[in-house]
Order: C-alpha cells, then sequence, then structure tokens
C-alpha cells in the first residue's frame, strides 16, 4: 500500500477541469458483492511545507511526470492517463543549500494548484539518471483530480524554471480496464484459487489506465466442461492424435502408469483451459460486456491446467499472479514480443518491438521482448524497477516473454516495458493512425543503439461503462481525432450494434443458460448447471413469437443474424411457463477435427422464476437478402416459415437436468 494519506499540503486548489468521464458504472451495484466495484490508485500526502529558500545555483537536469515508467515528456513513449495520480520527479544540481522546489499546476490558464517536493538538504552536484532515488531528487505526487485534459506544469528551483504546457503533457482519456473474473469450480473442488493481497492495487500500478473495475460476477460449478476440437489431443494411452470435441470430466493427466494403464485423459492442459476461456468469452457475451469489458475465468485451486490462455478480451488460467499478468496482455492484443522484434519483423510490419534483450535462442540470435533502458516506477510500493537485473546483470524481459523477469522479493506482477506501456494505452483508448520512430537503446545488437526502430499499429479502443446521471447506464469509447467522450448510441453505433451487443438493462437478477453445440458428435452438446447472479441483460428473440420472428427478419446485418443463428434455447419453469431465445451461433461444419463443427454458447435470461429443465434445439437459420437462395435464409424469396411454424423442424440437442 501507499506510505502515505490523502495529500494535504496544498498551497492552492481550485476547481479543476471536468473529469474525462462521469462516475465508473456499477460502483452500487445492488449487490456489490457480485457488482462491478472501482479501484483506484489512492492519492498521497508527500509534499512538504514550502521554505522559500533560495539558491542561485540550482539547475533543473530533468523533470519528469511519472505514472508507470520514468521518462520525461518528450521521451517517444510518455503517456499519462487522466484521474490517476502522478509522481513528479526533479532532478537538481548545484551547490549549497537546496532551494525550494515548487511545482505549479494549471489548466487551460485557470489555477489549480502548487505543491512543494520534498528533497536533499543540499544540492548534489549530479543526478544519475539511471539511480533513480527518492533521495538525491526533490518528488511529490500530483492528485488525480489535477491529472486532467488541458493540465499543464511548471516547476522551480530556485531561479531555475521548467515548463511543461497541455499539448506536451498531452493529458485526455482516461482508459478503464473493466474486467470479470469468473471462478471456475470444476467436477467437485470448492476452493476457489486465491487472490494475492491488494492484488487489484498492485496489478493497477503495472497498467498504463486510470482504474480498474472488478466483478467475479459468479462462480461457474459444474461437474463438466466443454472442450472444442483441439490438434494436441492424444489417446487414452498417452499418442498424440487430434481430438474431436469431447466433454470433460475430470483435471487433464497423463502420467506413465496412466499411459501404461489406457486411462489417460484425451485432452491435455491447454485444451481444458481453452474449454474454460471459450465458456468465460460466453458469460462475456452473454452479458453484453464484450465490446467494454474483459474476462478471465480462473480455474480452482486443486483443478489448475497448468498455466494459461488468452486473447480479444477473454482469457483464463491457474492464478492471480504471473500468469494472469500474461495473459492479460494477450487480452490487450499483446503477443509474445520475441515475433515483433523489430529485427525479425517484416519491412512493412506495422508493429515492430524495440528491444531485442539481453537473452539468445538456440540459434545465437536474440529472444526480443526485452524491457529496454528505462526504469519502471510501481506506485503501490513507491518503487523504481531496474530495467537491468542486478542479480545477473542482464535486461529484463517483458511479461509477454519472460525469460528474466527478475522478480524482487514479494512482488507478484512484473512490469511492462515503456513501449508496452503506451500500446497498452492505444489498445484501451484507440489509436487511428500508425506511429513509428526510433528511440535509444544501448543494448541493440544491430548497431542501432542511438535510434533502434519502433511501430506501433492502429487500434480500435475499448467503450467504458458510465452513468451519465440518467435512470439508464450507457456506453461511452474516447474518440481520438475528437479529444473527447462519445456516447456509444446512433449515430456513433448503428440500432443493430446497440441491439445485437450491448445490455438493454444493468445490474439484473439473472440467469445464465450456457454450454456447448457440436455438429458432428453429439456427445459433446451439453447444458451447464444453470448460473445465478446479479448481471446484464441482453435483447433476446423467441423465434416463435410474431413480433420477435418479425424484428429477426428486418436485420439484414452483418452484426445480427447474417452469419446464423442455428440453436434455439427453452427453459421451462416450474409454473409451466416457458422462455425461447435463439443463439447467435452457427457451427455447420461436418469435419468433427475442425473447430468450424463445435460452438459454445450462452444466454441470460431474467432470473424471476423457478426452473424445471431446459432445452437445446439444433434448427439452423440466417437472415440475409431476399434474392440470396441459401436453405436456412428465412427471408429468402418464397420462404414459408413463420413465427407459428419456425420450431416444427428443431431437433433437441442436449438436455439439462
Amino acid at each position: 500500500m501507499p506510505r502515505f494519506p490523502f495529500l494535504a499540503v496544498l498551497s492552492v486548489l481550485l476547481p479543476t477541469a471536468a473529469s474525462a468521464l462521469d462516475d465508473p458504472m456499477f460502483v452500487d451495484s445492488f449487490d456489490p458483492t457480485i457488482g462491478f466495484r472501482t479501484i483506484r490508485l489512492p492519492d498521497r500526502n508527500d509534499a512538504v511545507a514550502c521554505s522559500g529558500a533560495a539558491n542561485a545555483s540550482a539547475q533543473i537536469a530533468r523533470a519528469y511526470v511519472v505514472q508507470t515508467h520514468l521518462v520525461e515528456p518528450t521521451h517517444p513513449f510518455f503517456v499519462l492517463s487522466a484521474n490517476r495520480p502522478a509522481l513528479v520527479k526533479v532532478d537538481v544540481t548545484g551547490t549549497g543549500a537546496s532551494p525550494q522546489v515548487r511545482v505549479v499546476a494549471t489548466n487551460n490558464g485557470n489555477p489549480v494548484g502548487s505543491l512543494c517536493l520534498a528533497g536533499p538538504a543540499a544540492l548534489p552536484a549530479s543526478v544519475d539518471p539511471d539511480a533513480p532515488s527518492r533521495a538525491n531528487s526533490f518528488t511529490a505526487t500530483l492528485p488525480a483530480a489535477w491529472l486532467q485534459p488541458g493540465l499543464s506544469l511548471s516547476f522551480t528551483a530556485g531561479a531555475a524554471t521548467r515548463t511543461y504546457d497541455a499539448a506536451t503533457l498531452k493529458l485526455g482519456a482516461e482508459p478503464v480496464l473493466s474486467l470479470a473474473g469468473p471462478d471456475f469450480l470444476l467436477f467437485g473442488d470448492t476452493t476457489p484459487t486465491a487472490r494475492p493481497a491488494n492484488w487489484e492495487q498492485r496489478y493497477l500500478s503495472t497498467l498504463s489506465v486510470s482504474a480498474l473495475q472488478y466483478t467475479q460476477l459468479a462462480s461457474i460449478v459444474s461437474n463438466r466442461l466443454p472442450i472444442s476440437p483441439r490438434d494436441d489431443g492424444r489417446t487414452a494411452f498417452g499418442v498424440a492424435t487430434p481430438q474431436p470435441a469431447l466433454i470433460a470430466t475430470a483435471k487433464p493427466s497423463c502420467t506413465s502408469a496412466q499411459a501404461a494403464a489406457g486411462t489417460c485423459t484425451l485432452y491435455g492442459g491447454f485444451g481444458y483451459i481453452a474449454g474454460a476461456l471459450s465458456v468465460s468469452g460466453a458469460f462475456l457475451r452473454a452479458n453484453g460486456m464484450e465490446r467494454y469489458a474483459q474476462v478471465y475465468g480462473v480455474l480452482s485451486e486443486n483443478m489448475h491446467g497448468g498455466g494459461g490462455l488468452a486473447g480479444g478480451g477473454v482469457g483464463a488460467g491457474d492464478n492471480y499472479g504471473l500468469v494472469f499478468n500474461h495473459e492479460m496482455g494477450h487480452s490487450a492484443d499483446m503477443p509474445h514480443w520475441g515475433g515483433s522484434w523489430y529485427g525479425r519483423a517484416a519491412p512493412d510490419a506495422t508493429q515492430k518491438h524495440p528491444y531485442a534483450g539481453s537473452l539468445l535462442d538456440g540459434s545465437n540470435q536474440p529472444v526480443g521482448g526485452g524491457f529496454g533502458n528505462t526504469w519502471a516506477y510501481d506506485y503501490s510500493s513507491d518503487a523504481f524497477v531496474a530495467p537491468v537485473c542486478a542479480a545477473n546483470g542482464k535486461e529484463r524481459q517483458e511479461p509477454m516473454q519472460r525469460g528474466n523477469d527478475c522478480m524482487p522479493s514479494g512482488a507478484i506482477y512484473d512490469w511492462f516495458s515503456d513501449y508496452s506501456a503506451l500500446y497498452m494505452y492505444r489498445f484501451f483508448v484507440g489509436a487511428p493512425a500508425v506511429y513509428t520512430g526510433t528511440i535509444p537503446y544501448p543494448r541493440d545488437p544491430l548497431g542501432n543503439s542511438a535510434a533502434a526502430p519502433f511501430s506501433f499499429p492502429t487500434k480500435g479502443g475499448m467503450a467504458v461503462g458510465v452513468v451519465p446521471n440518467a435512470a439508464q447506464p450507457l456506453v461511452k469509447k474516447w474518440d481520438p481525432v475528437a479529444g473527447a467522450y462519445v456516447v456509444q448510441a446512433p449515430p456513433a453505433l448503428s440500432t443493430n450494434q446497440m441491439k445485437h451487443y450491448y445490455p438493454q438493462s444493468y445490474n439484473r437478477k439473472v440467469v445464465t443458460i450456457w454450454g456447448a453445440y457440436s455438429n458432428t458428435t453429439p456427445a459433446a452438446s451439453m447444458i451447464g448447471p444453470p448460473v445465478h447472479y446479479v448481471g446484464n441483460l441482453k435483447k433476446t428473440w423467441n423465434p416463435s413469437d410474431a413480433a420477435d420472428f418479425a424484428d429477426i427478419k428486418s436485420w439484414v446485418s452483418g452484426d445480427a443474424f447474417w452469419w446464423g443463428a442455428d440453436l434455439v434455447v427453452r427453459a421451462n419453469y416450474t409454473d409451466g411457463t416457458s422462455r425461447q431465445a435463439v443463439v447467435k451461433v452457427a457451427p455447420r461444419g461436418t469435419d468433427p477435427l475442425n473447430g468450424s463443427s463445435h460452438a459454445f454458447w450462452a444466454v441470460n435470461l431474467p432470473d424471476d422464476r423457478t426452473l424445471a429443465s431446459i432445452v437445446l434445439y439444433n434448427r439452423p437459420m440466417e437472415v440475409r437478402n431476399p434474392g440470396t437462395d441459401t436453405p436456412y435464409n428465412i427471408n429468402r424469396t418464397g420462404s414459408t416459415v413463420t413465427a407459428a411454424n419456425y420450431m416444427d423442424t428443431a431437433t433437441v440437442a442436449a438436455n439439462w437436468p
């Protein structure tokens, strides 16, 4: 935890510019044990009383504004997130007693506040930028409320001055990581994997985001876990072979004794973890959160699979430590950086990592994914993190490459490089243009120590859930061109997108009905135990209802039913009523070893009645133009499909219980 309570030493504090975002969504869910909580790094009081002392010899060598990395605003990878505290560190040189060192903040010309910085009693003749310390420089923490678009900072040390205007600081967006973390309690294990102490703030300290919105969402309790077709399956005797879709009923295992006896599970650790990942993604989509949240499913304490997997905002793994940190990097579109090292990437690649690192592969070539030459800063422990490991003299590696992560005692996360910090910021905020340039890197193996090339690809950005002082929570997204948040509603999004991707109501008692369907392996189709919790409700369509059927037919769009909605789930209740909903998956492949024959699915329904049974039906359907003569196009000219007869050709694929 930070050492300091709420900031108290202020000479001036006037109202600041409006926050980049309104208050985050889900802070006051009616069920706070399930609803999203917002975690922010706390402000701290580490400024000192202003002395008024002067020293004509004082010179400002460097002035840093730091959230995750110790770089000045002129650095190519400098980035600040709005509404997050920042350490200011000023290296002042000279002779004699230290003068007053002060920072004054303004916003669009309006005074915001000022702080006097703590530092050494006497000025050093020089300050080594490769050995950062609070002891040899002047420091204080700017409160989060100051970090708003339009911020300018002016530093004074005696007669020396340094000013960073708003264009230099480039404050704008307030990126937020919204994360759901369901526990998978599988095969009778009732012990969830423990989260490390204070993990939210310790993790947030490593990220270039302003806040973490977190919900555990729900516990997914099941004795069965669906797994898609995979190339890394095995026989019962442990011989590698492709594996069709199946249902896991035990933790993956294949000891030598099991191989000899023919009792190995037919799936390995990655297939097992991939099953949890896919179920997690289905839950995220069922809650209408795939456009503004990510999900990381955690396997229970005694059912770990030996690692993790992630991508596209969806992940699963064994823990909330190093595995989690790595997989969440994948979830933010970061690859294993070795393949993107500029010395290995294609000349026309838009994604080029500049740091080779110190490690070599079996061919005596750089592994890549190095940390670079910038010190990281861990706000949660108020510590600077060296780019080179003291124990072996080798450069750290990124969490996305690893091999020399050099974890300090007591740390639970390793740090991303300055390149990855900006990459992550662009992932959350959006970046419409490729960004290229060069950066000094003294350990570059290709002779480019003064100018190692880098490149960042374009990014679409993530939306953020907010409460705009209205009855209905909304979603906003940063527009990098306009430099403002835009509500995600028509015309920013089409009516189709709002209806098919986003919740229609939030923080409701829901039941998630979930499972898997195989078009080729009937035994691999299943309905899992329903999960009851507080979540979101998306629009669902009952194809047997005339109004819903007409609505389905009206959406000739890739955002709607164009690609197919081949399943229907029916929930039957003890009071004799039922609900039906089409499921927008279309696993029509005919090869049992190909993933196109299998799909995971989940649907949220109101949890307002007692379930008696659930039935999953296969009833292929798509909505295309009337002239498109495909067998499942209910919009084609001459089609006789109606709401009344829609289910006549449906076949039962699975039942619960």
